[in-house]
């Protein structure tokens, strides 16, 4: 009996045996992971990259109520005047005498023209009418937009701008809601129905209804459209990324994970760069969401040659389409299926059987998992609780991070290339330590670096004269947030159970979805001074490397089956059990 207990909680290394004789890194695992699982991640990445050109607003002042009339037919510069020549004629700031953008003079602009025959002087008149208060403003009704960097947005489309200018942050607001709601969802189908099908059924609401949305009417209530089939399409946002990405750690060997989430983490980065890149070339923001997306509407070929997850398939006992998957592997890498291979599957499915049985509150008719089974035994509430932490801290500081790049510069497609290509250096980093010092030790010097990075900005003065510091600064902190997110992610689907893993994804996802917004929240709070916001981000890592250093290392561990493996696994917890502790003491 002890020695099927042995067996039933080493279910996932018995798995991983079969999986190395059948196919290690041969061609069908190359194949897979190169031509179907990075190109969804790069989709999904590209999909939602550009909505912040999407929703922003560019220049914009008041549009004058002047017409022209023979009256001005003298003035050649006033008959031949643009808008932007009509600038002179509105209020200024009187903080920075910069134009104002919602409020125009209260006056006749084109019977004082008239009178005033040209620009300058009916400007030079309302300068000193202004310096004698003897002026009153209105609120401006239509505006003016600069189009020289964007061609037109949903700002410039519905006039989102002054009264009005909440508008762009409220979708922004909404959409991420949709992911908050969208989450648990696609975890629970993900367990329930397959990684598959999950991410097909999410990628096609995604692509559809974001495709949608750029025929959204020029009247108003378009605005409202826009937001409701945004908010349905987001859904899909973190399931595009998330099941696959599930997919492909359940599919690989131990020896190629940190490798494969390096590669995720690239084709990431590659969507996010080809998308600045579409929406440079594309600055109508209709024109744009539709190139961006009904090119993957091809990605239904993926319904022939995105195989299941096989551990997913064991853990639904669904163990002749786990036979087929291993023989069209074994096919595709030319080795014999034999009877050793027939007879060891044989074993594993048995064995299977009797781990389901032995789980905590699962009889053998009840099979089904739920949410509650993250928390129910002492060692899996423990590390979902801190992959919860952890995912949250990543995905403040990521993204508040990635919103506060567009300070860096004036140009917003430069700033958005910078703060995306910054993060392939990070996946070399990552590669580079994450197998030889353990996935701990890694997630750990990451945090505290990157806290480090932020903190030192604190000694620095805000002119800008020494941004090149700030932004050097930035630019490393950026680097090891995203190395974390990494490494985070390898983490969490090492110790997470295949029974479960798609719900605990989903719920540390869930939970960081709902405070992500915190990160931006934090760049505002800090416009006045950008290095106090820096600071804070910094604060938040070293927090976050204080509650890693209690993760257990999985570096080399099989990918848990049950829940009773994961139990298990969760014990190690020891600095002294983790690889690049031994390698210390084999020095001294």
């Amino acid at each position: 009996m002890a020695s099927t207990d042995r067996d039933a909680e080493n279910l996932g290394k018995q798995f991983d045996d079969i999986l190395l004789r059948i196919y290690g890194n041969g061609r069908y695992q190359k194949f897979v992971v190169a031509l179907v699982l990075l190109p969804a991640i790069a989709a999904q990445s590209f999909l939602v990259s550009g909505f912040v050109f999407v929703i922003a607003a560019p220049p914009h002042w008041c549009k004058l109520p002047f017409e022209r009339n023979a009256n001005h037919s003298h003035d050649t510069h006033l008959m031949n005047a643009t808008d932007v020549d009509f600038k002179a004629l509105l209020p200024r700031n009187p903080e920075d005498n910069s134009t104002e953008k919602c409020q125009k003079y209260n006056v006749d602009y084109t019977e004082l023209l008239t009178e005033w025959k040209t620009l300058d002087s009916l400007a030079a008149h309302f300068d000193n009418a202004t310096s004698n208060g003897i002026l009153n403003t209105t609120a401006c009704d239509s505006w003016v937009y600069d189009h020289s960097v964007y061609h037109d947005t949903i700002v410039t489309d519905w006039d989102l701008v002054c009264h009005q200018d909440f508008l762009p942050t409220l979708a922004y607001i909404l959409s991420a809601f949709g992911t908050v709601i969208g989450t648990p969802i696609g975890g629970y189908l993900s367990d329930l129905i397959g990684r598959k099908k999950t991410y097909l059924l999410f990628l096609a609401n995604q692509v559809i209804f974001s495709a949608a949305s750029a025929g959204s009417p020029y009247a108003f209530y378009g605005f409202y459209i826009f937001v409701i089939l945004n908010i349905i399409q987001a859904l899909s946002v973190n399931n595009t990324y998330l099941t696959p990405s599930t997919l492909g750690m359940e599919i690989i060997t131990p020896g190629f994970r940190a490798t494969y989430m390096v590669l995720v983490s690239v084709a990431y980065t590659v969507g996010g760069v080809a998308s600045t890149g579409i929406a440079y070339l594309f600055r109508s923001w209709r024109t744009y969401v539709l190139v961006s997306n009904l090119p993957f509407l091809a990605y239904a070929v993926y319904w022939w040659i995105m195989p299941e997850s096989p551990r997913w398939l064991l853990s639904r006992d669904r163990y002749d389409d786990l036979e087929a998957f291993l023989k069209r592997a074994a096919k595709m890498n030319h080795v014999d299926y034999n009877e050793s291979l027939k007879c060891q599957f044989k074993q594993l499915c048995d064995q299977a059987k009797s781990a389901r049985i032995k789980e905590p509150g699962v009889t053998a008719h009840q099979r089904e998992y739920s949410y509650l089974d993250l928390f129910r035994t002492p060692q899996i509430r423990k590390q979902t609780l801190l992959m919860i932490i952890l995912n949250t801290v990543c995905q403040i500081c990521y993204n508040g991070l990635s919103y506060y790049a567009p300070s860096l510069g004036s140009n917003p497609y430069l700033s958005s290339f910078l703060a995306s290509i910054v993060e392939l250096p990070a996946a070399l980093f990552t590669e580079i330590i994450c197998d030889r010092i353990g996935r701990r030790p890694t997630i750990v010097l990451c945090f505290v670096l990157g806290g480090a990075s932020c903190l030192a900005t604190l000694g620095l003065p805000t002119e800008h004269a020494i941004y090149a510091a700030v932004l050097t600064l930035f630019l490393f902190a950026k680097l090891f947030v995203s190395s974390a997110y990494i490494v985070q992610e390898l983490i969490q689907n090492e110790i997470l159970p295949t029974v479960v893993r798609g719900k605990g994804v989903a719920l540390s996802n869930f939970i960081a979805s709902i405070a992500t917004n915190i990160g931006p929240v934090i760049v505002y709070l800090g416009y006045k001074d950008s290095s106090l916001t820096l600071v804070v981000f910094g604060g938040i890592m070293i927090f976050a490397s204080i509650c890693a250093m209690f993760l257990p290392e999985t570096l080399n561990l099989a990918l848990p089956e049950t829940l009773a493996e994961c139990e298990e696994n969760g014990k190690i917890s020891s600095w002294k059990d983790f690889p690049f502790w031994n390698h210390i003491k084999g020095k001294l």
